[in-house]
């Protein structure tokens, strides 16, 4: 489980591996734990061995989809997730008497616990509290557990004051509509 910013609790069980996937980059420093150097790792902690580097591409595409999705909430299940889930080749078995979804594909072992866990915040309403952080250069993951489920920052203290100051800048420096800074008039002094 990544360490959430600012305290932030994370996601519900079944909404973590999503969540887990969703921040496994992060956009400010560039760093991926999907990438070639780092991908094997990742996955074998996940009891993947066997993933390659067509799983490890498929698996950013899908990253990318979901993340967009999971910024829009929109009720129909984007292309690019829906055909991921495609490519996964998901089926469900009986387990111990549960129901489990699974896959024989390494690419399906990755993604099937995070499928069956959307499915699951999709029912119980759950879905619309995991966000992704309004600050263009962060788009973390985060789950909104306030009572009116208003959050927009993956951390009011670390995002939202970055966001704030910056748009108090921007009206500082362009309060025209044009956007041009307005030059401030100076009494001049005149000499006797």
């Amino acid at each position: 489980m990544t360490v959430q910013p600012g305290g932030r609790s994370p996601a519900p069980p079944h909404l973590a591996p999503l969540q887990d996937l969703l921040n496994t980059v992060n956009l400010e420093s560039g760093e991926d734990e999907l990438a070639p150097a780092s991908f094997a790792a990742w996955a074998g902690a996940r009891g993947v061995d066997d993933a390659d580097e067509a799983d490890r591409v498929r698996l950013q595409v899908f990253r990318e989809a979901l993340r967009d999705w999971v910024g829009t909430h929109d009720e129909q299940v984007p292309a690019g997730v829906a055909a991921g889930i495609a490519a996964a080749r998901l089926r469900v078995a009986v387990d111990g008497g549960r129901l489990r979804t699974t896959s024989r594909t390494a690419f399906g072992r990755l993604v099937a616990e995070l499928v069956e866990g959307v499915r699951t915040a999709q029912r119980d309403d759950g879905w619309s509290r995991l966000k992704i952080c309004d600050r263009g250069s962060c788009r973390w993951a985060f789950y909104d557990h306030s009572r009116n489920n208003s959050s927009r920052w993956c951390a009011s203290s670390i995002c939202g004051a970055r966001e704030k100051s910056r748009r108090a800048y921007r009206r500082r420096s362009h309060p025209d509509a044009g956007g041009a800074p307005v030059e401030h008039e100076r009494s001049a002094r005149v000499d006797p």
